[in-house]
């Protein structure tokens, strides 16, 4: 079993909070909505059905993936209930984004033939990051054109925003390379104590 088999987890702690923090993304999402911002409506969307792809795949709800991991796409949401400054506001999106990006590379590893080495994930989940940070910066010009609303200010920030999703992703990605490994001690210390009773 490699670092990235264990990320999805089956245990009844783990699966009762993401449980409650896509219960916190749904709630979001239908405030997002009635309050006229349906571009997040979308960016939650999007997350849910990546977050709940392992339990629909293994048809069990205890099957998620980690709390830790999930909390990250939930920090834009939620932010947007509070007067955060913009760069803090841009930040909580940009590891959002992050997260979407290795949870998309954990469950291609996972749930298809796909295989990766966990170096050869980490470099995925910079490349996914990047794509998903152009999707979003479409997503935002379309929500500006159809629904009138100002999420893009201008090009240079538009430009700055993708770089900054970028530098982010370049950052943070070992982290989670690391955030895999200790996952992987863990559960290999359970087994070896199961193993043992």
């Amino acid at each position: 079993m490699s670092q990235l088999d264990v990320v999805i987890e089956d245990n009844r702690f783990n699966s009762i909070v993401t449980w409650l923090l896509v219960a916190v993304l749904l709630l979001a999402a239908a405030v997002s909505v009635i309050s006229g911002e349906p571009i997040w409506a979308v960016f939650v969307a999007g997350g849910l059905v990546i977050i709940l792809l392992p339990a629909g795949v293994r048809r069990n709800r205890s099957v998620m993936p980690p709390w830790e991991i999930v909390v990250f796409t939930a920090l834009p949401i939620t932010s947007q209930f509070f007067a955060l400054p913009d760069m803090l506001a841009d930040l909580t999106t940009f590891l959002a984004i992050l997260a979407i990006g290795v949870l998309v590379v954990v469950e291609l590893h996972v749930f298809s033939p796909v295989e990766m080495t966990p170096r050869f994930a980490v470099a995925f989940v910079i490349f996914v990051t990047m794509a998903t940070a152009g999707v979003w910066a479409i997503l935002q010009y379309a929500s500006d054109v159809y629904f009138n609303t100002t999420l893009i200010q201008n090009k240079t920030t538009l430009m700055w925003d993708l770089v900054f999703a970028t530098a982010i992703s370049f950052v943070a990605s070992p982290i989670f390379a690391i955030y895999f490994r200790w996952i992987e001690a863990v559960d290999v210390r359970g087994l070896t104590a199961g193993e043992g009773l």
